[in-house]
């Protein structure tokens, strides 16, 4: 990190799929909502989160190599411009120096064994903010579109807990190979939700999601770790991570061997 008078400048690392939207010219961005580890953005209808190291690492985001002790984001201010392979809000600017990868690859389809373990500890650790059975029906193709769009919006925050079950139920989707087109559809054409949780919907659809649920889902194929990942992920939010979790499951259970 390098300061001049009053203006610090970072290297950050960013997702490979954040980077149209960094590396196109830069332009003027509204702030959505500030916190002390994260700022959110819009730009030209894109949404950009800068983020400090202990922040929840979201697809959309740019996470600088500061703490949030170190640099607390909500008391940064000034004009925010998004593009040129970077964020700039007031004096702080984070540019793009490493990039790293977000989406979830296919992985090995679970055991019905580990998933109903693995939904047992989700019932017994986790905080949901929406009754599970609400999404069952995600993975039936006559039910699927009436369900996502049951879900979409359900619950309170930038990420409202249904969009988080719809985003575990996307990505574990893409990595377990499962036709979900509804529902992909209803994600990529713009949920009517927050800005911030329609465009993870976009990212999910595209098998994009916070690093905590690779590990979730690939313990979910090899039963391996299982306990520490499902904690981990448990751990994001209030409830995100729950509602993440939540999601994943209806589609490992639909494709479990």
């Amino acid at each position: 990190m390098t300061a001049t008078s009053t203006t610090v400048t970072c290297w950050a690392a960013a997702p490979a799929g954040l980077l149209p939207t960094l590396s196109g010219p830069r332009r003027r961005a509204h702030v959505l909502a500030r916190f002390r580890t994260a700022i959110y953005l819009e730009a030209s209808g894109d949404i950009v989160a800068l983020l400090t190291q202990d922040a929840v690492r979201l697809p959309c985001g740019l996470v600088m190599p500061t703490h949030s002790d170190e640099r607390p984001l909500d008391a940064v201010r000034g004009a925010a411009m998004v593009g040129d392979g970077a964020v700039v809000v007031g004096e702080l600017t984070a540019r793009v120096g490493r990039i790293v990868p977000a989406v979830v690859p296919r992985l090995a389809r679970p055991g019905a064994g580990i998933v109903r373990y693995a939904t047992m500890l989700v019932t017994e650790r986790g905080r949901p903010d929406i009754d599970p059975s609400m999404a069952d029906g995600l993975a039936e193709p006559g039910e699927a579109e009436v369900t996502a769009t049951r879900l979409v919006g359900r619950g309170g925050g930038l990420t409202p807990a249904g969009d988080d079950v719809l985003a575990g139920f996307l990505v574990a989707a893409h990595a377990y190979g499962l036709p979900a087109p509804a529902i992909r559809d209803l994600a990529m054409s713009g949920a009517r939700t927050t800005r911030l949780s329609a465009a993870l919907l976009r990212y999910a659809a595209r098998g994009e999601s916070v690093p905590e649920l690779r590990p979730f889902l690939t313990a979910l194929g090899d039963g391996v770790d299982l306990v520490p990942a499902t904690d981990e992920l448990l751990r994001i939010g209030h409830s995100s991570g729950t509602s993440l979790a939540i999601g994943a499951l209806v589609a490992a259970r639909a494709v479990a061997r």
